[in-house]
């Protein structure tokens, strides 16, 4: 059982709701529910921060890190050498993604012929 149904469980609410009007049923309803909503609900979403694939190595993350920094680079002091640094490092990474994310799709195939009726769903 749910804590915040536990908290609705503790009232007898015929005997809470008996010989009162509508309009004092209404409000303790709705400041129970209010109190249950601060105790259970958060505030906000924490933020976990942006996830990379999984399947992605640790040389491609650190390449994308590089490439993003090269731009950074280029925008700010903008010159032809930074941006063929730049397009060097976007044509590496774009191979180094490439071939992560087949040989994901190779294991998962793998996985698929061993396993056939595996809810994968591929």
């Amino acid at each position: 059982m749910m804590p915040y149904q536990m908290g609705l469980r503790k009232y007898n609410w015929e005997m809470e709701f008996r010989d009162k009007t509508l309009e004092q049923n209404r409000s303790f309803l709705k400041d129970e529910i209010m109190e249950l909503v601060k105790q259970f609900v958060p505030l906000k979403k924490p933020y976990c921060g942006r996830k990379s694939a999984d399947w992605m190595t640790k040389e491609t993350k650190k390449l994308i890190k590089d490439r993003n920094w090269a731009w950074t680079r280029y925008r700010h002091y903008s010159s032809y050498r930074n941006y063929l640094y730049y397009k060097k490092l976007w044509n590496k990474t774009v191979q180094s993604v490439r071939k992560d994310h087949d040989n994901h799709r190779k294991v998962i195939r793998s996985f698929k012929k061993v396993t056939p009726r595996s809810s994968l769903g591929l």
